[in-house]
């Protein structure tokens, strides 16, 4: 997507655009994530509860992959492109972000289908409470991810005169 940018300055603002839109599938997330918090899951009644999980469970696999296979990579292009020395910080970082991913793969795995939720919601709340846990985590790495990686790079644009627009 951003491989056509000619200059650090055009790849910056490509990065900043799909580190909005991803912010924004965050927000969604975490919206639907204290939305399920608050459900009775283990009413006789759950069909809507269960529409409800699964429909978490594709925002968090969205989400996830968005940033391992997307904006991830597009922040170490980045870095390269302002010849950033990022790798301490990758190296420590990426492996506590591959936890909290394979918590979140973990519960979509066992709640991605009405057949594996029925047989799961005895466990549901404590799950959800550990999955709480992990993404909260994971947006506190992530942020400080795009602050290094990214965030830093407006202030040089900015001390070399640049003009950025961030949308």
């Amino acid at each position: 997507m951003l491989e056509q940018c000619s200059s650090k300055e055009d790849r910056f603002i490509g990065v900043q655009r799909i580190i909005n839109h991803w912010l924004e599938e965050r927000q969604e997330l975490v919206v639907a994530y204290c939305d399920l918090s608050g459900v009775n899951l283990m009413s006789k009644d759950c069909s809507q509860s269960i529409n409800k999980l699964k429909g978490f469970c594709q925002l968090l696999v969205d989400y996830i992959s968005a940033g391992h296979f997307e904006i991830y990579d597009q922040l170490i292009k980045e870095a390269e492109a302002f010849n950033d020395n990022t790798s301490t910080l990758i190296s420590h970082i990426y492996p506590q972000i591959a936890e909290t991913t394979d918590i979140a793969l973990n519960f979509h795995e066992t709640y991605d289908s009405e057949k594996h939720c029925e047989q799961a919601l005895s466990r549901i709340k404590s799950e959800l409470s550990i999955l709480g846990e992990a993404i909260s985590k994971r947006f506190s790495l992530e942020d400080e991810l795009i602050a290094v990686m990214h965030d830093a790079h407006a202030t040089q644009l900015q001390a070399s005169n640049h003009y950025i627009t961030q949308h």
